[in-house]
């Protein structure tokens, strides 16, 4: 019930693995307080892009979203990029189209991102080497070209799945001067370039 969102003081939202379905989301990021919001593996749906989502109500104080495994659809939202706080993002296994927003860079708190298995195409926007983001999840989608310059000296990187997409070309050298990543997936893409790296940690 939408009293319970509105009218309480939660600050952690977990209905996951149930098989709830509506309209839920633009009530819940409307209201204030929440710090965690699970509501991963229902029939949950709609177009997240065309959400009325209020500046002066949004609730800024989320860190954690787990929206995989439900039903939206359309492009990735713009209005992302209010959520200033937000350490983890999870929106896989929905119905998302089209390019990853530059919005998504503003995330400045983002260590955890999944968008796999939707629709995504293009490339990662470049402007995601400014952030200090740990695990990036992107498998299962159609994102094309080189691999992202996006990734270039981050730092902090340590999981970079980018299996089953439509990358070609090289492998660029600079993967091996990533000093923390532990996991690169890239298998299932079209690289044609041979190479050689002594990464035991690397399936690619």
């Amino acid at each position: 019930p939408e009293e319970l969102i509105t009218k309480s003081s939660l600050t952690i939202l977990k209905l996951s693995n149930n098989n709830l379905s509506g309209h839920v989301l633009p009530v819940i990021l409307n209201a204030n307080g929440f710090s965690k919001l699970y509501l991963d593996g229902n029939n949950f749906s709609g177009e997240m892009a065309n959400i009325d989502v209020s500046i002066s109500e949004f609730p800024t104080s989320l860190r954690e979203i787990n929206l995989e495994n439900n039903k939206f659809y359309g492009n990735l939202p713009r209005w992302m990029r209010n959520v200033s706080v937000l350490e983890r993002l999870s929106l896989s296994q929905n119905g998302f189209k089209g390019s990853i927003p530059m919005e998504f860079c503003n995330l400045n708190c983002l260590e955890f991102l999944d968008l796999s298995e939707n629709n995504l195409f293009g490339s990662i926007p470049p402007c995601f080497n400014t952030l200090n983001i740990e695990h990036v999840h992107l498998h299962g989608n159609r994102l094309n070209g080189l691999l992202p310059i996006a990734f270039y000296n981050i730092s902090s990187l340590v999981t970079l799945d980018h299996r089953g997409n439509n990358l070609t070309n090289s492998i660029p050298k600079w993967i091996g001067t990533l000093s923390s990543l532990s996991v690169l997936l890239l298998k299932d893409n079209i690289f044609m370039v041979k190479f050689q790296f002594t990464y035991a940690s690397w399936i690619l």
